[in-house]
């Protein structure tokens, strides 16, 4: 499901800038304040991945639609047989050896694992030769 937010700001005479008055969002993050400067937050936005749709303004408010879209998983190859299998507990065997840990995440070209210590593992799909 893509994230949506809505935001509506507007002019704050007293800071004399456009300040964000209501939102709506299918996700909760920090950033999202009454009161706010609008352009920070668009600009924070912007750079966790949202894209801002539309725009429409009339001369008291400005109402932004930002959304993010969802990833497709990965469709063929080896990640794709993974999909089913995050936040379980896998081996995946390299041609430098096994690691075993919880996957957390599939990006486009790698996977990323939480090792039985609590380390961070980040394995390339091309260095994946078979997993259990």
């Amino acid at each position: 499901m893509n994230d949506v937010i809505m935001i509506v700001a507007g002019v704050s005479y007293s800071s004399k800038s456009c300040v964000i008055s209501c939102f709506d969002s299918t996700v909760d993050l920090p950033i999202l304040q009454i009161g706010a400067h609008a352009s920070q937050v668009i600009k924070e936005l912007l750079n966790e991945g949202f894209e801002v749709y539309s725009t429409f303004g009339n001369g008291n408010s400005i109402t932004y639609l930002l959304i993010r879209e969802e990833e497709d998983p990965p469709s063929d190859g080896i990640l794709a047989g993974l999909v089913n299998r995050i936040n379980t507990l896998i081996t995946v065997f390299t041609a430098a050896g096994a690691e075993s840990g919880t996957l957390t995440m599939i990006g486009t070209d790698f996977i990323e694992l939480q090792g039985l210590n609590g380390d961070l593992i980040l394995i390339p799909a091309v260095s994946i030769l078979a997993y259990i």
